[in-house]
């Protein structure tokens, strides 16, 4: 968690909990340099969330499109999973 902060901190944004409406789990908010969690994540969704809304950063969303979607998680799947870990597991069952 302490790496995806301090990630979001060199990209000059703060990260804050917050109660989100309806079923939201995370905000990117590019106008306040913020990125919101809800305060009802587990810390596993917490980093998923962070990592996922640092995506929408990086490349510029100013929507979430279907296909925004999926880059964000790409950004943050390549953040949050080892190579070396998940091709050891994929040596135990190959179900992506």
């Amino acid at each position: 968690m302490r790496e995806l902060i301090a990630m979001a901190a060199r990209y000059g944004l703060r990260v804050h909990g917050a109660h989100l409406e309806g079923d939201k789990l995370g905000v990117y908010a590019p106008e306040l340099r913020r990125i919101y969690f809800d305060l009802s994540c587990t810390y596993a969704e917490r980093r998923s969330v962070i990592a996922h809304e640092l995506g929408h950063h990086y490349y510029a969303h100013e929507d979430d499109s279907p296909a925004n979607e999926r880059q964000a998680d790409r950004f943050a799947a390549q953040l949050l999973v080892d190579p070396e870990w998940y091709a050891e597991l994929e040596q135990v069952n190959d179900d992506a």
